[in-house]
């Protein structure tokens, strides 16, 4: 058995929630912290969506 990942399967993964990103970016706008979580958040949101999509949809 290899340890080697096998980066031939094709996983699909699904698309976050839009209405579920939109009120936690909300919840984070007023908390105290924005400054450091918004960016976070938003850079992740990102990531979430490249992830989900089919390749080459967003490149």
């Amino acid at each position: 058995m290899s340890t080697e990942q096998d980066h031939s399967v094709s996983v699909s993964v699904p698309a976050p929630a839009p209405k579920a990103a939109v009120q936690l970016r909300s919840q984070l706008g007023a908390n105290r912290r924005v400054e450091r979580w918004v960016p976070a958040f938003e850079q992740d949101w990102t990531r979430a969506l490249e992830d989900a999509a089919p390749a080459g949809l967003w490149a």
